[in-house]
Order: structure tokens, then sequence, then C-alpha cells
């Protein structure tokens, strides 16, 4: 079984919090408390398009994705440029 982790830094977040565990669904569950509690500030002010982009950060880190590496920032421009599946999951939750 594989190791999952995930760091606040990985998002783009400037923490220190690190979730990790074998069981997917759970280190996903444990960042998703982590953030909604320690910052929860910036997540109140975020417009649901950034909030998605987000989730989709920790999706990808956690290696639901391609795991490239390359994510925009949430509220930074979207570089279709930047990696295939990305574009392709992008343009799929639009409905393209």
């Amino acid at each position: 079984m594989k190791m999952r982790i995930i760091k606040c830094s990985d998002i783009g977040l400037s923490c220190n919090f690190m979730a990790h565990g074998y069981d997917l669904d759970e280190v996903e569950k444990t960042m998703w408390d982590h953030i909604e509690t320690e910052h929860k500030d910036m997540i109140k002010d975020m417009s649901d398009y950034d909030l998605h982009q987000l989730k989709h950060r920790v999706s990808t880190f956690l290696g639901r994705s391609c795991g490239c590496g390359h994510l925009e920032k949430p509220g930074e421009d979207y570089d279709s440029n930047a990696c295939n599946t990305l574009y392709r999951i992008r343009n799929f939750h639009k409905g393209l």
C-alpha cells in the first residue's frame, strides 16, 4: 500500500501542517479538516471557482490526478500549456 502525504505548502499555503497515511480518503479528510479549521479566514473569502481549484490541488497531490506538480494557485490565471492532463480535467468540469 502506498503512503500518501500532503503538506499545506504543496497547495500554496504558508503552513507547516502535513497530513499522511495509507488511506487516501482519510488523508484527504484530515487535510480538509485542517484547512477548514486553521485556514477558515482564507477559504471564507474564496470564490466557488477558487475553492474548487484548491480541492483539485489537494486531490492532485494525493495522486488522484497526474501529479506533475504544476498547478496554478487559487486566483491565478489558468495556463492551458502547463499540463495536458489538467487541461483535460478543467474542460471536463466545464462540460466541454
